[in-house]
């Protein structure tokens, strides 16, 4: 976690606090944890001993720490937990800071007398040590510990790093002064100007707000830049899909014919022209060909579609496209095989996952499980050029084109659909990946219901379809606009990665203090 964006989490008193405590080390002598407090930490009961715990003892976790005062508890011991564990019984009051885990360096203030497990220190601040003074030093000082528990796992910190920490000695007056202005920020979210220390600290502070409004000023400009834009990629497959996007395609097409034609008509021993192919036409002769297949055994007979009503057809088509279902243009649909331990092999036949799709539908493997799987098998199984790719459960709807000459099947939550051979598998693509279809599979949505998405469904989605030719120029002009699109998002997100980089040395400058020598 980098110091802006720690900042950016946590209540901005913390981070005036790490200013006022920075000019108060500048100001006062400076003394260790280890000799103005003392520290102890709990233990935690045999967890196999029934007789130990649901007793009336309150057993606090570090987790259960909340910066702020501690009014609840997760869980109790009994007294014989208690004596035959280290957790020890701290009065109400007590100052807690947690050292394990993702809350290392949280703190808290017990409402009331309760034990701890080990991963909390309890501390006890000796004479003219104000406790809430010791609180917001605790607070202020959370990014310091994490920066010192790197490297491991976890976060951790210890009772030595907290007894080794340094902390300014100021008057118990100033001590006061500085919780007192310190609530009433939290609280209240205001700057109390009785209360600041000086003119100096005043000084600081304004630069912080004006460094962090700026900041948020910046990233809400970047968050809806990239909103603007993902709002653009949406547009262009929606055009696309609606043919807006081809609209001078067609026309052009239409054009050449008629240029033909005109050629033809002063030499009349040439060839006619033939017709340009519509969706139509196209539709029909997929139909044709299918059932050829059908009749030579070479496809299996499907349950006939619905058939498809003015209701259910979102937008008007251009002149030449045609609706149809998905299943009408899918040669087959094939749910991706499940495997057992045991057919995992170092060397076999890789398994296309989701993770392995990328965001603009290729596929590119990484590090992917492989299986045996025998010849029969793999002639069943086996993903060819062209096929398309459709998660079905978990990350729904993500899916790609396998377009590759190696050897590969598809993964237990993945559905396979192959075309025929008129129909261009990006185009498909692009049409699912538009607003209209990722709603019909329960995306781009506010409901929390979980919408079922296997082949059959899928199937029975309707389609707009256009000529071979036009799908050609769809996924053409969708592919340019897109990288277009992709391009922005890359710069918008590095100005993002510069603009942290600059809050990153702007917010290290600001909470620097000078070296101060250490007092006895």
């Amino acid at each position: 976690m980098t110091i802006a964006e720690f900042y950016k989490k946590v209540d901005t008193s913390v981070a005036v606090a790490k200013i006022v405590f920075n000019y108060l080390s500048d100001h006062n002598i400076v003394k260790r944890i280890g000799s103005i407090a003392e520290t102890s930490s709990g233990g935690t009961p045999t967890r196999g001993n029934p007789e130990f715990y649901n007793g009336t003892i309150p057993w606090l976790k570090s987790g259960e720490l909340n910066d702020g005062l501690i009014t609840e508890c997760e869980e109790y011991i009994t007294e014989k937990g208690l004596k035959n564990s280290s957790a020890k019984l701290f009065p109400e009051g007590t100052l807690l800071v947690a050292m394990y885990g993702a809350t290392a360096g949280k703190v808290g203030i017990l409402s009331f007398d309760a034990s701890t497990n080990q991963a909390v220190c309890a501390v006890f601040p000796k004479a003219d040590i104000e406790r809430d003074f010791l609180f917001w030093y605790f607070r202020q000082q959370r990014f310091d510990f994490i920066e010192i528990s790197k490297g491991g796992a976890q976060p951790n910190i210890s009772q030595t790093v907290i007894n080794n920490a340094v902390i300014p000695i100021p008057e118990v007056a100033v001590q006061k002064q500085v919780v007192k202005f310190l609530n009433i920020l939290e609280t209240e979210q205001r700057i109390d100007n009785n209360l600041v220390l000086n003119e100096e600290v005043a000084q600081q502070i304004a630069r912080y707000f004006k460094i962090r409004t700026e900041a948020a000023e910046v990233e809400d400009i970047y968050i809806e830049q990239k909103k603007l834009l993902t709002q653009l990629r949406q547009s262009i497959l929606q055009e696309a899909v609606q043919g807006k996007l081809t609209k001078k395609f067609r026309e052009t097409e239409k054009l050449a014919q008629q240029d033909h034609v005109r050629v033809l008509g002063s030499n009349p021993s040439r060839t006619a022209t033939p017709q340009l192919e519509t969706g139509a036409d196209l539709l029909a002769r997929i139909r044709a060909e299918k059932a050829e297949l059908i009749r030579q055994g070479k496809l299996r007979k499907e349950k006939p579609l619905p058939p498809i009503t003015d209701a259910e057809k979102p937008f008007e088509l251009p002149e030449g496209w045609v609706w149809c279902r998905l299943g009408d243009v899918c040669e087959s649909s094939f749910y991706g095989p499940r495997f057992s331990n045991g057919d995992y092999i170092k060397n076999g036949i890789p398994t296309i996952r989701t993770t392995d799709m990328t965001d603009d539908g290729r596929i590119v493997l990484k590090n992917t499980p492989m299986v045996k799987v025998s010849s029969s098998k793999l002639e069943l199984y086996q993903v060819l050029d062209g096929d398309l790719l459709i998660t079905r459960s978990g990350s729904i709807g993500i899916m790609a084109v396998f377009r590759g000459s190696y050897t590969a099947i598809p993964s237990a939550y993945l559905i396979r659909f192959r075309f025929v051979s008129s129909i261009f598998p990006e185009y498909v693509f692009s049409v699912l990946k538009a607003p209209f279809w990722q709603r019909l599979m329960g995306l781009s949505t506010t409901s929390t219901a979980q919408v079922n998405i296997n082949a059959s469904s899928i199937n029975s989605f309707l389609i707009p379809l256009p000529s071979f030719t036009e799908q050609q120029a769809i996924v053409a002009q969708v592919k340019q606009l897109l990288n277009q699109v992709s391009a922005l998002e890359i710069e918008n997100k590095q100005q993002q990665v510069e603009v942290s980089q600059l809050m990153q040395v702007v917010l290290s400058e600001a909470f620097a203090g000078k070296e101060t020598a250490l007092s006895a």
